[in-house]
């Protein structure tokens, strides 16, 4: 799952060598894709707002990960080199540069492996900005020499090991800039060191199972030796000494002998990089090529969601694409209760019928349904309650189970950190709903999203813009609407992401409240809010500052 890129690699070096395994989550939308990837890093219910957010550009997004798992809400973190991307060849952009000049903290690996941050600050002029080289002069590290003679290897992060002591150095570069909230960084690293430290444990299990003989790799580039020399592991050889660099005829020809001679069973591809010549090797030497390893940088989630960021998924039409997501999907995630439940014929249309369908909201035990738009429906939108997304946890764990029932007992541990930490972010919005005073706490949105939010944290629902999303209210609703609006003394009117703001900005403009764009609910939206929790946080900080 996302957040765990080494062991991802391990994973797929371990079953390439014995049994190949795959499977896919399609989820229905973006919460729901959150809540299914179970995401490594661990927001504090404690959340500073945007605004009060520090900074940290990294070059990559591997950095980048490691900065959100220790500065949590306290970073807005930007990695340079995309997903996917190729650290090595990066050529930086002007928007790349202003992002640099922005920053309040700089993150790079070093060791020649990103050194052209150097360019980028002075052509930024913020050489004032601290800087984090994360492997150079790293105490207590055994270095391994690099492709050209007096250099060394860079991708000491490939070891989970160096990767806690890289975690030491983010945090102590957080700390130089946020000395206040130097504790809760603290936490935060050691809470993610206890994962690195069981990370290497678990990397330690797979790996012991792959027979001695066949512990021999060969990837694109030369990304693993430090992983390899932790885990036992025999580096044959790799396809370019340098990425950019093509190889020489003489070179290709000594590798091609080597992996003859050592009996290697398999050649790794490598996400960022082209497969082709990998693939080329494998041909001439009867192997077969795996893809892809992670190692520079993070790759996409393991989780589709169909409606995407900022989509609206009342109204969402699947398109022949979406269609063949499903029919690859070993689970299927929806809310239902009529929120998404388009899903069934896109199944029907997609031959998919048979693979397991998760249905979050319905016969869900313990809930107290609230009525829907028309008579004898409910609202769909539980998962605006922190404490009946736990629930949802519980089922999204069932179904991975389902399809996945060896990898139970690590599904059933992610599942109950998460919901620990929705436990924590319960608490956290009932502190933040009360500073609003009682008499304030009244709400009007675009759509009826927020009814179980509301109930659970003692806030009135005035009304909502439109009752049903796609269809225009009525002249005569909208009038009912502004009475209530002025009777109520209502101080902010909210718009949410997936939906024009021309009609909340209409009502606003007739009752002389304010406009605070934008909630979130249905979906995800871009940084800051890009999980279930950060939608929480976010909304209730909206709430707070605008009602308060």
């Amino acid at each position: 799952m996302e957040g765990e890129p080494m062991a991802r690699s391990s994973e797929q070096a371990r079953l390439s060598l014995r049994k190949p395994r795959w499977f896919a989550v399609v989820a229905l939308a973006g919460l729901w894709a959150s809540l299914a990837a179970c995401q490594a890093s661990p927001p504090s219910p404690g959340a500073s707002g945007p605004a009060d957010r520090i900074r940290v550009v990294t070059t990559t997004t591997v950095f980048a990960d490691m900065v959100h798992n220790v500065g949590g809400d306290l970073v807005d973190v930007t990695s340079l080199v995309p997903r996917n991307g190729d650290v090595h060849t990066f050529e930086p952009k002007p928007a790349d540069v202003r992002a640099a000049a922005r920053a309040k903290l700089l993150v790079m690996n070093g060791l020649g492996l990103d050194d052209w941050l150097a360019k980028t600050i002075t052509n930024a002029s913020s050489s004032g900005t601290p800087l984090v080289r994360l492997a150079v002069d790293l105490p207590g590290v055994t270095l391994l020499p690099g492709e050209d003679p007096g250099t060394q290897n860079p991708h000491l992060f490939m070891d989970p090991r160096y990767a806690e002591l890289y975690v030491d150095r983010i945090a102590a570069g957080l700390k130089q800039v946020d000395p206040k909230d130097a504790r809760r960084v603290d936490d935060q690293a050691s809470t993610y060191k206890t994962r690195l430290k069981a990370l290497d444990e678990w990397v330690r299990t797979q790996v012991s199972s792959i027979p001695a003989a066949n512990r021999k790799l060969v990837t694109f580039h030369d990304a693993f030796p430090y992983y390899a020399r932790e885990y036992g592991i025999t580096i044959v050889g790799v396809a370019v000494a340098a990425p950019g660099q093509d190889p020489s005829a003489g070179y290709t020809a000594s590798l091609i002998d080597a992996i003859r001679k050592a009996g290697v069973k398999a050649i790794f591809s490598e996400s960022q990089f082209p497969a082709k010549l990998v693939e080329q090797l494998a041909a001439e030497t009867g192997t077969k090529v795996v893809a892809n390893l992670y190692d520079d940088a993070l790759g996409d989630v393991d989780v589709t969601s169909l409606v995407p960021r900022n989509g609206e998924v009342h109204t969402f039409e699947p398109k022949p694409a979406d269609v063949r997501a499903v029919a690859r999907a070993k689970l299927l995630v929806m809310n239902g209760l009529g929120l998404d439940d388009w899903l069934a014929k896109t199944i029907t249309n997609a031959s998919s019928s048979g693979t397991p369908l998760v249905r979050l909201a319905v016969d869900l035990p313990g809930v107290t349904l609230l009525p829907g738009e028309d008579p004898g429906t409910q609202n769909p939108h539980l998962f605006m309650d922190p404490r009946y997304a736990e629930l949802y946890v519980d089922r999204i764990a069932a179904g991975l189970k389902q399809v996945d029932p060896k990898d139970a007992r690590r599904v059933d541990d992610q599942a109950s950190t998460y919901k620990t930490r929705l436990k924590a972010l319960d608490e956290w919005v009932r502190t933040q709903v009360s500073s609003i005073p009682a008499a304030n706490r009244k709400l009007v949105t675009f759509h009826d999203a927020f009814p179980y939010y509301a109930r659970e944290y003692g806030i009135t629902i005035v009304g909502v813009a439109v009752a049903a999303p796609g269809q225009d209210p009525s002249a005569g609703y909208t009038a009912s609407l502004i009475d209530a609006i002025r009777k109520a003394g209502v101080k902010a009117i909210f718009s949410e992401s997936q939906f024009p703001a021309k009609l909340v900005e209409q009502l606003a403009a007739e009752t002389g409240t304010k406009v605070v764009a934008n909630l979130y609910d249905d979906a995800l939206g871009d940084a800051p809010v890009t999980s279930y929790e950060a939608v929480i946080r976010w909304d209730t900080q909206q709430l707070v500052a605008a009602l308060r």
